[in-house]
């Protein structure tokens, strides 16, 4: 913008940083104070520290409520599962009476576990990497980084999960006899 003769002239500062071992950091700053008095010498150890500390309790938090959503996850999976009980004993008992085994209706109810927890994951994933790359990108002005393997490892563990969880919870259901249920909603 402006020729370097007039700026040569301007008072100017320079900045620059190094990264020294924390025992070497005090005799540094004494030598260069007293050859080059006219240089601040700024320690930013201190504000690095806090600054990672600040960002390993705000890592604790986040990990905090990720634990507590899987756990209210689980609770409203198997709630699901208890509140559809009598639609999935009626499925239970047709799939039954039309000849089919106890394992067929066992993978039935698995497949539709591992069909809707798919489904889920999948969308969860999208809208987390979704608004990650935009606060990442918009608001804190840095790359974002998606860490893929993680996200399918994370993909993955929900997939059996929640198979597993809505399996051990259907299995009471796979315990009724046609013959009873049908005749107790014969009499009604």
């Amino acid at each position: 913008m402006f020729p370097e003769t007039v700026l040569s002239r301007a008072p100017q500062n320079i900045f620059t940083a190094l990264r020294v071992e924390p025992a070497r950091i005090a005799p540094l700053q004494s030598e260069v104070v007293t050859q080059f008095p006219n240089i601040s010498v700024i320690d930013v150890t201190q504000t690095l520290t806090t600054f990672s500390n600040v960002i390993r309790k705000l890592s604790t938090i986040i990990r905090f409520f990720t634990g507590f959503s899987l756990v209210a996850g689980i609770c409203i999976l198997i709630s699901s599962i208890v509140a559809t009980r009598a639609a999935r004993i009626r499925e239970a008992v047709y799939f039954k009476i039309l000849g089919a085994t106890r394992g067929f209706v066992r993978h039935v109810f698995a497949l539709e576990s591992v069909m809707m927890s798919a489904i889920s994951a999948l969308l969860a994933l999208i809208l987390s990497h979704t608004a990650s790359w935009t606060i990442t990108q918009y608001v804190l002005d840095l790359d974002y980084r998606p860490f893929i393997g993680i996200s399918c490892l994370l993909f993955a563990v929900t997939i059996v999960l929640v198979t597993a969880v809505g399996s051990l919870a259907s299995r009471a259901i796979l315990q009724h006899k046609p013959a009873m249920f049908l005749r107790e909603h014969t009499e009604d």
